[in-house]
C-alpha cells in the first residue's frame, strides 16, 4: 500500500496496492477511487474529522461547512517539513491552513483512515472475494509511506503515531512494525513507479 501527497495548488494524494497472491504475478495498481484524491479533512468544533478528500468538495459539505464553522486542514504536509526545507518557488505560495487545537499527528490520521476506507471499497470490487481477503490481510500488509527528501526522525515519529490513529500499526506504536511499515523519499517512489 503506498500513501503519497504531492504539492501542486490544490494538494493531492494517491495511493496504490499490490495483492500478492499464490499464481499470481504481483503487480502495483492505482487505487482509482483514491487517484488524485485532495489531501484535505474538514474537522467539526470538537475537534473531530467531518469530511475527507473529494467529500470536502460536496455542496452538501460545503453548506454543513459553512454554517458550522468547520475548519479546513490543508497543505498540512508542508506543517511537517524541516524549516531548512523550502516549499515555495517564486511567484507561488502554499498557505498552509490547520484547524485550531487539532495537532498535525491527528490530520495525518484521519486522512490515511480515509485513504484505507477508499482503499478497502476499491479492493473489495476489483477482487474475488475482496472484502474477505481484504478483512483476513490488512494486519499483514506492507505499508510504504512517500516522505520528501529532507525528512527525518522527528516526521517519522508523527506518522508513526498518525499510523497508529488510523488503526495501521499496534495502538501507542511509536517504532515497530518494522517490518510491514517502509518510508521511502519521494525522489525513489517516482523513480520506481
Amino acid at each position: 500500500m503506498f500513501f503519497g501527497t504531492s504539492l501542486s495548488r490544490q494538494p493531492k494524494a494517491s495511493i496504490a496496492l499490490a495483492h500478492l497472491a499464490p499464481g499470481n504475478i504481483p503487480k502495483v495498481q492505482p487505487v482509482t477511487t483514491a487517484l488524485s484524491v485532495p489531501s484535505e479533512v474538514f474537522y467539526d468544533a470538537s475537534g473531530q474529522a467531518v469530511a475527507c478528500g473529494h467529500d470536502c468538495h460536496l455542496p452538501s459539505t460545503l453548506a454543513s461547512a459553512s454554517t458550522s464553522g468547520w475548519q479546513l486542514a490543508r497543505f498540512f504536509k508542508l506543517a511537517l517539513h524541516p524549516p531548512s526545507l523550502h516549499y515555495t518557488s517564486p511567484g507561488t505560495s502554499y498557505p498552509i491552513q490547520l484547524p485550531l487545537g487539532v495537532p498535525i499527528g491527528n490530520i495525518y490520521a484521519s486522512f490515511i483512515h480515509y485513504l484505507c476506507d477508499l482503499a478497502a471499497k476499491w479492493f473489495a470490487d476489483a477482487e474475488l472475494h475482496g472484502a474477505d481477503a481484504w478483512a483476513k490481510c490488512f494486519w499483514a500488509c506492507e505499508v510504504v509511506l512517500a516522505t520528501p527528501d529532507g525528512w527525518d526522525e522527528r516526521q517519522q515519529k508523527i506518522l508513526w503515531k498518525a499510523l497508529a490513529l488510523a488503526g495501521i500499526v499496534p495502538e501507542g506504536a511509536t517504532t515497530g512494525g518494522e517490518d510491514r511499515v517502509h518510508f521511502v523519499r519521494e525522489a525513489e517512489v517516482r523513480f520506481l513507479f
